[in-house]
Protein backbone atom coordinates (compact mmCIF):
# COMPACT_ATOMS: atom_id res chain seq x y z
CA UNK A 1 0.00 0.00 0.00
CA UNK A 2 2.85 2.09 0.79
CA UNK A 3 4.56 1.70 -2.74
CA UNK A 4 0.81 2.51 -4.23
CA UNK A 5 0.98 6.18 -1.96
CA UNK A 6 4.51 6.66 -3.02
CA UNK A 7 3.65 5.79 -6.79
CA UNK A 8 0.74 8.48 -6.65
CA UNK A 9 3.05 11.26 -5.23
CA UNK A 10 5.32 10.79 -7.79
CA UNK A 11 3.07 10.83 -10.59
CA UNK A 12 1.30 13.98 -9.17
CA UNK A 13 4.67 15.76 -8.63
CA UNK A 14 5.64 14.60 -12.08
CA UNK A 15 2.57 16.08 -13.33
CA UNK A 16 2.68 19.62 -11.58
CA UNK A 17 6.62 19.75 -12.44
CA UNK A 18 5.64 19.16 -16.16
CA UNK A 19 2.78 22.18 -15.91
CA UNK A 20 5.35 24.62 -14.28
CA UNK A 21 7.53 24.65 -17.91
CA UNK A 22 3.90 24.61 -20.49
CA UNK A 23 3.46 27.90 -22.35
CA UNK A 24 1.18 30.26 -20.75
CA UNK A 25 -1.28 32.11 -22.58
CA UNK A 26 -0.45 36.14 -22.46
CA UNK A 27 -3.64 36.84 -21.26
CA UNK A 28 -4.09 34.09 -18.45
CA UNK A 29 -1.80 35.89 -16.10
CA UNK A 30 -0.62 39.57 -15.24
CA UNK A 31 2.20 40.81 -16.44
CA UNK A 32 5.03 41.78 -13.84
CA UNK A 33 8.13 44.09 -14.55
CA UNK A 34 11.03 42.97 -13.71
CA UNK A 35 14.89 44.46 -14.62
CA UNK A 36 16.60 41.24 -15.30
CA UNK A 37 17.81 40.40 -18.76
CA UNK A 38 16.39 37.15 -19.85
CA UNK A 39 19.86 36.72 -21.87
CA UNK A 40 23.00 37.06 -19.93
CA UNK A 41 26.33 38.77 -21.46
CA UNK A 42 28.88 35.62 -22.29
CA UNK A 43 32.31 36.63 -23.80
CA UNK A 44 30.93 39.22 -26.06
CA UNK A 45 27.67 37.24 -26.78
CA UNK A 46 24.85 36.80 -24.70
CA UNK A 47 24.51 33.37 -22.58
CA UNK A 48 21.37 31.70 -23.33
CA UNK A 49 18.97 30.82 -19.87
CA UNK A 50 18.92 27.31 -19.99
CA UNK A 51 17.72 24.23 -17.55
CA UNK A 52 20.75 24.88 -15.43
CA UNK A 53 21.00 28.38 -15.38
CA UNK A 54 18.99 28.53 -12.08
CA UNK A 55 21.33 26.87 -10.14
CA UNK A 56 24.26 28.31 -11.64
CA UNK A 57 23.06 31.97 -10.28
CA UNK A 58 22.68 30.35 -6.87
CA UNK A 59 26.02 28.85 -6.72
CA UNK A 60 27.64 32.56 -8.23
CA UNK A 61 25.42 34.13 -5.85
CA UNK A 62 26.38 31.77 -3.25
CA UNK A 63 30.27 31.58 -3.80
CA UNK A 64 31.10 35.02 -4.98
CA UNK A 65 31.90 35.60 -8.02
CA UNK A 66 35.26 35.89 -8.27
CA UNK A 67 35.35 32.05 -6.79
CA UNK A 68 32.87 30.72 -8.73
CA UNK A 69 34.62 31.71 -11.76
CA UNK A 70 37.81 30.03 -10.23
CA UNK A 71 35.75 26.92 -10.12
CA UNK A 72 34.12 27.29 -13.35
CA UNK A 73 37.28 27.81 -14.69
CA UNK A 74 38.81 24.25 -13.23
CA UNK A 75 35.65 22.62 -14.56
CA UNK A 76 35.78 23.63 -18.27
CA UNK A 77 39.78 23.00 -18.30
CA UNK A 78 39.56 19.30 -16.42
CA UNK A 79 36.52 18.48 -19.52
CA UNK A 80 39.15 19.90 -22.32
CA UNK A 81 41.37 17.67 -21.13
CA UNK A 82 39.30 14.79 -20.51
CA UNK A 83 38.23 15.98 -24.32
CA UNK A 84 41.71 16.02 -25.23
CA UNK A 85 42.55 12.33 -23.71
CA UNK A 86 39.61 10.96 -25.53
CA UNK A 87 41.12 11.86 -29.12
CA UNK A 88 44.53 10.83 -28.31
CA UNK A 89 43.23 7.47 -26.99
CA UNK A 90 41.19 6.95 -30.04
CA UNK A 91 43.16 8.50 -33.05
CA UNK A 92 40.68 11.29 -33.27
CA UNK A 93 42.85 14.62 -32.73
CA UNK A 94 42.05 16.42 -35.57
CA UNK A 95 38.00 16.35 -34.05
CA UNK A 96 39.69 17.91 -30.80
CA UNK A 97 38.81 21.38 -31.63
CA UNK A 98 35.29 20.44 -32.87
CA UNK A 99 34.40 18.19 -30.01
CA UNK A 100 35.49 21.40 -27.03
CA UNK A 101 33.51 24.00 -29.58
CA UNK A 102 30.54 21.53 -29.88
CA UNK A 103 30.68 21.35 -25.87
CA UNK A 104 30.87 24.91 -25.26
CA UNK A 105 27.66 25.64 -27.19
CA UNK A 106 25.91 22.49 -25.49
CA UNK A 107 26.95 24.13 -22.25
CA UNK A 108 25.77 27.27 -23.30
CA UNK A 109 22.47 25.78 -24.50
CA UNK A 110 21.86 24.12 -21.29
CA UNK A 111 22.55 27.49 -19.04
CA UNK A 112 25.90 26.47 -17.99
CA UNK A 113 27.36 29.45 -18.99
CA UNK A 114 25.11 31.62 -17.44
Amino acid sequence: MQGMAFCALALVLYMVSINAFAPVRMGSRPQVAHNRPTELFMGGKTAKFGIFSPGVIVAKAALGETKFNKLRGKVISLHSQVITEFCQNYGAYNLRLKLIKKAKVNGDTLGFLV
